[in-house]
């Protein structure tokens, strides 16, 4: 652990330290959304939120990767390597889908399964990463901190889909989920920095300036963010989405077509709630049944347009004399009443 905080505190850029953290924070958030509305959704639906939530994950882990490994003080000349650059990218890609469709699967361990192979695919992104960047150095790894950092990436994102998988509430699924993955994320690319030791040789006349390389990371961070950002504005606006019609659901089912006052079902749950609170405050309250004499005649002479006229201006009238903690509503026909 000290020499991971070393290697954090003196190997390291510590504003582009901080740009990757806020990245990885941001992303881990949008992947936990993406991923919860995969996990419920079905068929098509289910395969589009799970290729966005790959997206989402595979551009927070590139771009954490990225602009931590630009932070990275090599105090040799780098270079990067363009196509392997871009296959990094892929894997990250491919490697979470892959195991965010495992976790989305129902029953069993795959949830597990599924974190795991996620874990997998950070740790395989960060080490094709690392075969981009170029250093002017004889390079060694201590192994024992390479296996660490795997271990650590496939053991965090394992618990991460665990939880996020789980009946927990909401709020506290997700935000935990979330920090998981940041861990995940982080330990990893961290741990293995720790596990690389340079000898500089300095053959290269052209490497990456400090400049270029604080540009290029900031560059990577903010296309980072737009990805990620895309895929947040989409989990909410499909949530909200689904809330509205959810709550236009449920007035249509609890609400009288013609007048918009409560129906039957809706007046049985307020007089059930009512009947409760009386139970237990002591208390009483009065149910008044209201029905038209002579209605069906209207209906007969004037036509059934008119006799809904009169029912809509009966309506409004008992819903203008009615209190605050009142109900009225219509059970059918011409059938009303008021509690």
């Amino acid at each position: 652990m000290i020499d991971v905080a070393l290697c954090i505190a003196i190997d390291h850029n510590p504003w582009l330290v901080l740009v990757a953290v806020i990245i990885c924070c941001a992303g881990a958030f949008a992947i936990t959304q993406t991923f919860e509305r995969a996990n419920h959704a079905d068929g098509w639906q289910c395969f589009g939120w799970t290729v966005l939530a790959a997206m989402a994950a595979g551009a927070t882990i590139w771009c954490t990767h990225f602009v931590a490994m630009l932070a990275y003080r090599a105090k040799v000349p780098v270079t990067l390597d363009p196509v392997l650059t871009i296959v990094s990218l892929l894997v990250a890609i491919a490697g979470t889908g892959i195991g965010i469709a495992i976790a989305t699967r129902r029953g069993g361990a795959w949830p597990v399964l599924g974190g795991a192979v996620f874990g997998g695919a950070i740790a395989s992104m960060h080490y094709a990463g690392m075969a981009a960047y170029r250093i002017d150095g004889i390079t060694q790894w201590r192994w024992g901190y390479v296996s660490v950092s795997i271990l650590c990436s496939i053991g965090f994102a394992t618990a991460a889909f665990a939880i996020l998988r789980s009946p927990r509430a909401n709020l506290h699924r997700a935000a935990t989920g979330s920090a998981l993955l940041v861990a995940a994320i982080a330990s990893l690319h961290f741990i293995a920095m720790t596990a690389l030791r340079v000898t500089p040789l300095q053959l290269d006349d052209s490497p990456l300036s400090s400049d270029a390389m604080v540009a290029l990371a900031l560059a990577a961070g903010l296309v980072g963010l737009i990805v990620i950002a895309a895929g947040v504005f989409a989990a909410f606006i499909d949530r909200q989405t689904r809330n509205d019609a959810l709550h236009s659901l449920r007035r249509m089912a609890m609400s009288d077509p013609l007048t918009g006052l409560p129906n039957r079902t809706h007046f049985q749950q307020a007089l059930d709630t009512q009947l409760s609170h009386a139970r237990a405050a002591g208390t009483s309250f009065a149910a008044i049944a209201i029905d038209l004499d002579r209605f069906k005649e209207i209906n007969d002479i004037h036509g059934h347009k008119a006799g809904d006229e009169v029912l809509v201006a009966i309506a409004g009238r008992l819903e203008r004399v009615m209190g605050d903690s009142d109900t009225v509503a219509r059970l059918g026909g011409d059938e009303f009443v008021v509690l």
